[in-house]
């Protein structure tokens, strides 16, 4: 038996396969480039992120050396400063005193001195006469440049026994020269 087929064979239209074949073939190209390029960046991420913890660490600690050699230079300007401001007190405290009277009633309240480099000196007299002559010859003294009377009060009137309140300025330029040549 003979088969006769009437109907005409068509053939089929491979373009629609191939491009969708192309299609799924450049979808998985894309994809996995996008997947290379993400795990690429993720590395790239840490080793970024690492070398900023690193950095910041190197950064703190550089801070605080940096610090402490501010501190360090503070100190050293602070010690010459003192250095440069000091002051023989010895030879000061024993000069101050041999100008006093020689009066047993002669009494030291007070003998300090201030932050700006002054003697306030406070102490009993016997009388009047003894507080001007007290205060002659200490600004006869080459570094003394003043002598304030800042207080007087009569304590004992039977005895005529005086509060007197000084403040003394110095040379401190002068005070170590002299000190330097006694010695």
């Amino acid at each position: 038996m003979i088969e006769i087929n009437f109907f005409e064979k068509k053939k089929k239209n491979l373009i629609p396969y191939l491009l969708i074949g192309l299609f799924l073939v450049g979808l998985m190209i894309t994809s996995g480039y996008l997947t290379l390029a993400s795990i690429q960046l993720n590395k790239q991420y840490e080793i970024t992120h690492n070398l900023i913890q690193e950095q910041s660490i190197i950064i703190n600690d550089l801070q605080h050396v940096n610090l402490l050699a501010n501190q360090v230079d503070q100190l050293a300007s602070d010690l010459d400063n003192l250095v440069d401001n000091k002051h023989p007190t010895v030879f000061l405290n024993d000069d101050i005193l041999q100008q006093l009277p020689d009066n047993p009633a002669t009494v030291i309240i007070d003998f300090r001195y201030t932050i700006q480099g002054d003697l306030l000196l406070e102490l009993q007299l016997t009388d009047a006469n003894a507080v001007s002559t007290l205060t002659r010859d200490l600004q006869a003294l080459a570094y003394i440049t003043a002598v304030e009377l800042e207080a007087m009060e009569l304590v004992n009137e039977i005895e005529a026994n005086y509060q007197v309140n000084l403040t003394i300025s110095i040379d401190h330029v002068k005070l170590s020269e002299v000190a330097m040549d006694d010695h």
